[in-house]
């Protein structure tokens, strides 16, 4: 869940819980106001009745203002709550609550009925819209507190949208957010670690193009070389050593460009068609040292030019440290699995995906340890994992293309 969202929720349960609270301090301010009002005006009444019976109704309305009664119109009346009805010998008395929040005390005496206001009670409500007030405030207040914090945080998803832009390549993305406190602060600092990463960067594919170009001259010079010496094993294993360094440099150039891009040109093609153009990139002496099965061809999605070169380094590698051939390349059921005879592997493949990390019993074979770093560089762009088990003397290492292993990978990932 976002922080905006849990702001939101967090400040919609805190707005109910004040409504609650408000709509409680109403009922009860409510239930003591009227409280007091029935039991003054029940004082009231029996004074009135008292006058009613022993006063003139001239000198009745002439004595009610000094008592603190003022008398009103029956039509303030209209659509009053009545809050108490008690019957009188001679009539009746209710106490009223009009529209308005004015409290009457209505009298009937004989032929005489009276409609008053008790004007001493003006002292005792002078306060009841007190806490309503005060509830009102603390809501507006909370409204204030909200929309700060939203303003506050509003910059987070800008920010969070300059550093999704740069992590999918855009190294020229900056974030604008102005502002002295923390998240200024941040994406002051975003903007400083950007600007180093993309120097890094840059002069990190300037120094790739560099390498390569420095490397395939000598490559190229000593290759030509090589060829002007009379057969010999010497000259093979030269020629074969050249050719390698090629190889591995072209390989390491096109990783490390994927590596700072990225990018892949995901293409739908046969199982099949991809063993073949991993074994199109080897130099086999031996034809029959690998031998292809295919159990069952499949679609599978990725970049052919990194998967070819991949599955090239997996063969190689099982090539390199086969105790027997013929190595097995099979397909079928999303795998492709490559099988060879060999020693039990002393270390965890992790550890054996590391560059330039060779077993402590194969320093004399050739290569420089990097095969299966870029196989495992290749395979977590792809988000496909690597598996392996060693049965009866074989190592069985497979690249699972099926759907659900591919979303496993991309989650582990």
């Amino acid at each position: 869940m976002s922080i905006f969202r849990k702001i939101i929720l967090l400040f919609s349960a805190s707005l109910l819980l004040m409504l609650a609270i408000g709509y409680q301090v109403d009922a009860m301010y409510t239930q003591r106001t009227e409280a007091l009002v029935t039991q003054q005006y029940l004082d009231d009444a029996r004074k009135l009745y008292g006058l009613l019976a022993t006063t003139e109704p001239e000198a009745l309305a002439a004595a009610l203002p000094s008592m603190g009664f003022e008398a009103v119109e029956s039509t303030q009346a209209t659509g009053a709550e009545p809050l108490l009805e008690r019957p009188h010998s001679f009539g009746d008395m209710r106490i009223l609550k009009t529209r308005d929040g004015t409290y009457l005390l209505a009298i009937r005496y004989m032929e005489t009925a009276l409609l008053l206001r008790d004007t001493a009670l003006d002292g005792t409500l002078q306060g009841r819209w007190l806490p309503h007030l005060l509830v009102g405030l603390d809501i507006v207040l909370l409204v204030m507190i909200f929309l700060v914090i939203i303003a506050m945080l509003a910059p987070l998803g800008h920010l969070a949208a300059k550093m999704r832009a740069f992590a999918e390549g855009d190294y020229d993305s900056r974030s604008d957010v102005p502002g002295r406190d923390e998240i200024g602060a941040v994406a002051e600092t975003y903007n400083h670690l950007a600007q180093r990463l993309q120097d890094t960067i840059v002069a990190r594919e300037a120094l790739l193009r560099d390498i390569g170009h420095e490397l395939r001259t000598p490559i190229a010079r000593g290759m030509f070389a090589a060829e002007k010496l009379p057969d010999s094993d010497e000259k093979k294993l030269l020629r074969r050593c050249f050719s390698e360094l090629e190889s591995m440099t072209s390989e390491l150039l096109e990783v490390e460009k994927l590596s700072v891009t990225g990018e892949l040109d995901l293409q739908t093609i046969r199982a099949e068609t991809l063993i073949l153009q991993a074994l199109s990139k080897m130099m086999i002496d031996d034809e029959e040292k690998v031998s292809i099965a295919l159990d069952e061809d499949f679609d599978l999605e990725g970049d052919p030019l990194y998967l070819s070169i991949a599955l090239k380094n997996l063969i190689d590698n099982a090539l390199k440290y086969a105790t027997a051939y013929p190595v097995t390349v099979t397909a079928g059921a999303g795998r492709i699995c490559v099988r060879n005879r060999g020693k039990p592997l002393r270390e965890p493949v992790a550890k054996a995906l590391a560059p330039f990390r060779r077993g402590v019993h194969s320093r004399r074979q050739k290569g420089f340890g990097l095969g299966l770093s870029i196989l495992a560089k290749v395979l977590e762009r792809h988000a496909l994992p690597l598996s392996h088990r060693y049965e009866e003397g074989w190592h069985c290492f497979c690249i699972d293309f099926s759907p659900a292993q591919r979303q496993k990978g991309s989650e582990t990932g």
